[in-house]
């Protein structure tokens, strides 16, 4: 199950929120007490992922390698044969455009993110 929101979801929202009506909640002074109350309940979460942020680069290889291990033994529980011998890059990439072509229909939604 999959309900809860991650952090950063959150932080984007808000952010895309208090950069759109930011002029006009400072303006009207009763939104100032909602303003502190949100600021000091999102200091702790832009810190923890700016600090996150700086994790990402160095343990990059380490998430991609348990990611590699994960589904070569998915692979193998389920009789998938290895990346290697199901063709060279050139069928494989072609095989990938072809089904991206299949996939896409007649209007594509494309997320604007702000």
């Amino acid at each position: 199950m999959k309900f809860l929101t991650s952090s950063l979801q959150i932080v984007s929202f808000l952010q895309m929120i208090l950069d759109t009506s930011f002029v006009s909640l400072i303006q009207h002074a009763p939104a100032h007490k909602l303003l502190h109350t949100i600021h000091s309940r999102l200091e702790p979460q832009v810190s923890a992922i700016s600090q996150g942020a700086l994790l990402r680069g160095p343990l990059e290889p380490y998430a991609k390698a348990q990611a590699k291990a994960i589904r070569e033994a998915r692979d193998k529980v389920e009789g998938v044969k290895p990346k290697q011998l199901q063709g060279d890059w050139r069928q494989r990439k072609k095989q990938i455009r072809e089904q991206a072509n299949l996939a896409v229909a007649v209007y594509q939604v494309e997320e604007l993110v702000l």
